[in-house]
């Protein structure tokens, strides 16, 4: 018997911070680099998304913009509370 794996519906956050190198991009890679995050569906979009440029500013991230999307199927364990946001961005430089 196969494991099941919990899905939910969730908000996808992609938090573009700066553009990519031509050379990187000409291999494949992204034109953005930033940040991807999935949140729950029934929180506030609003506070998270402040809360995320607050992080971006007490870390001293760049920040050009957020796409936001919502996504079907995503894995519960994918999904990110704000301690976890906070940390990421802390964390991993762009």
């Amino acid at each position: 018997m196969e494991p099941t794996i919990k899905t939910c519906s969730a908000v996808h956050i992609d938090v573009q911070c700066e553009r990519n190198d031509i050379e990187d991009i000409a291999c494949g890679g992204p034109v953005m680099l930033g940040y991807s995050f999935y949140i729950p569906k029934d929180v506030s979009l609003t506070d998270y998304k402040v809360f995320i440029r607050e992080c971006l500013e007490k870390y001293k991230r760049p920040y050009i913009n957020m796409v936001v999307t919502v996504k079907d199927r995503i894995n519960l364990k994918y999904i990110n509370d704000k301690s976890q946001i906070e940390e990421t961005i802390r964390l991993e430089s762009i």
